[in-house]
């Protein structure tokens, strides 16, 4: 008895059961890049802030050598309505506005999601990238109006972090600029296991 050779073009069960791992690489893709770069020219225009620390001129890409490690402890309420990554995240930027000399801060975050393949999770974990944050910290803003500010804007950011850094920076000078930030901000529970550093920036 003759066997029919299945076609080509049709998948078989096992392969219809197997993610595409070139497939799921392209889901960022999927969504509107040029909405998303979009947004962030919206974001960083007229960006008036500096990176820190300062690179020196002769120092175009430093190469770390050692690392700091410090943890914070604080007891949260059950009432509280603020995150810990809007906290953190509101913190760094006063500090860094505040070393700067400048009523801005820039500096990259974290930002955690997960891919969807045909309105299935395919992945088991979130995928990370890093964005550029920019954040208003004048005199006259009190630490709350920062905070609401951050918190409101996390969401929206989350959209459009599939860009990434390359399509970020070549939308303009100051979107650029904002990629050039020096400080990276991971924000974790202390019970999780820290992701590698390669990993994040990858």
């Amino acid at each position: 008895r003759q066997l029919e050779t299945p076609d080509s073009s049709q998948a078989t069960p096992e392969e219809d059961l197997q993610p595409n791992p070139s497939k799921m690489l392209k889901i960022p893709q999927a969504a509107d890049m040029e909405r998303a770069v979009e947004f962030w020219k919206g974001h960083l225009s007229g960006l008036n802030a500096s990176a820190f620390p300062h690179l020196s001129s002769h120092l175009s890409m430093p190469h770390p050598d050692a690392k700091a490690e410090h943890r914070i402890s604080y007891s949260s309420s059950a009432q509280q309505k603020v995150s810990s990554t809007t906290i953190c995240r509101t913190a760094l930027a006063i500090l860094l506005s505040r070393y700067t000399h400048s009523p801005e801060a820039l500096f990259g975050v974290v930002t955690e999601q997960t891919p969807l393949l045909e309105e299935q999770l395919m992945l088991d974990g979130p995928t990370r990238t890093v964005v550029p944050i920019r954040v208003s910290c004048a005199s006259e803003q009190s630490v709350s109006d920062i905070m609401s500010t951050i918190d409101s804007y996390d969401q929206t950011m989350r959209q459009f972090a599939h860009a990434g850094l390359r399509n970020i920076a070549s939308a303009g000078d100051d979107e650029s600029a904002a990629c050039g930030f020096q400080t990276v901000l991971l924000v974790s529970d202390g019970d999780a296991q820290p992701a590698p550093t390669w990993e994040i920036l990858k």
